[in-house]
């Protein structure tokens, strides 16, 4: 009897491994890292990151940024207080929210002015460090102003980012956009509205909701290739970049970004807005 306890217990092991395999990756042992914080290696990518949000526009104070370790020695430094999501391929993913943007700093005046849209908040919220490349992920949220219309809500996410390789060459890297919590909403449109491949080279963003016009521009190159989800309610929105055949180059700044207009039906409150990311060099 015991020995076929046993028997039926190593049974179990083996058929729970099998299931394990099949079905894909599994969760990380530790999502959020080790919190170094504290350390000297920590602060010294504290200082690097906001070095890297200064440049772009917002200047967070070095209280308000936590810096956490991973198993594969990656460094993520972000906002304190952020609820950190790990998906099951590794990326992360955080929620645009009033809190981030408290700790975020001023935003750039001269990005956030766009005509009718009015700035609900921005942030760069994310470095992520990986040896001698890393990212640094930033956002702006919007609703747009006396759009004339009795029964909508209209909403705009930009959501961009860049990455750099110090003595190593970029791979790929992508930021995905999507509905966290609050209304449902629906497309109105989005950029790039297809795949961009060029040399190097200023690309315009831009919507159109409610009659009115929005968008910034990027430095896209090589291949920048979107994906949408189905159906008529927000899901994501991604921009992934990538080599695609072209000759990589070591000690290379490379941009992602995406811009996304939709609608909710009026006065039904302010969407949340998921947002996730990842890159990889060598």
């Amino acid at each position: 009897m015991r020995a076929a306890r046993r028997a039926l217990a190593l049974g179990s092991i083996y058929i729970w491994a099998a299931v394990a395999i099949l079905s894909g990756p599994i969760a990380v042992a530790s999502p959020t890292g080790s919190d170094i914080t504290k350390t000297p290696a920590g602060q010294a990518k504290i200082d690097a990151a906001i070095a890297s949000f200064d440049s772009i526009g917002t200047a967070p104070a070095k209280a308000d940024l936590v810096a956490r370790r991973f198993s594969d020695g990656s460094v993520l430094v972000l906002l304190r207080g952020l609820t950190l999501g790990r998906q099951p391929d590794g990326s992360f993913r955080v929620a645009a929210s009033e809190e981030l943007e408290r700790r975020a700093g001023e935003p750039d005046v001269a990005l956030a002015a766009d005509g009718p849209w009015t700035l609900l908040g921005s942030a760069c919220f994310a470095a992520h460090f990986k040896g001698a490349a890393h990212m640094d992920t930033c956002y702006r949220r919007y609703k747009l102003s006396n759009d004339g219309d009795a029964a909508k809500d209209y909403w705009r996410i930009d959501l961009y980012a860049t990455m750099f390789a110090e003595g190593r060459t970029l791979d790929w890297g992508w930021v995905t956009a999507d509905r966290d919590a609050g209304p449902a909403l629906s497309f109105v449109d989005w950029a790039p509205d297809s795949d961009v491949r060029q040399n190097c080279a200023n690309f315009g963003l831009s919507v159109s909701v409610g009659g009115f016009g929005a968008g910034y521009n990027r430095t896209f190159c090589e291949l920048n290739d979107i994906s949408k989800s189905a159906g008529p309610a927000v899901g994501w929105f991604k921009d992934r970049w990538s080599w695609d055949g072209w000759v990589p180059v070591a000690d290379r700044d490379r941009a992602v970004g995406l811009i996304i207009g939709a609608s909710s039906t009026q006065n039904t409150g302010s969407p949340t807005w998921g947002l996730s990311w990842d890159f990889a060099a060598h």
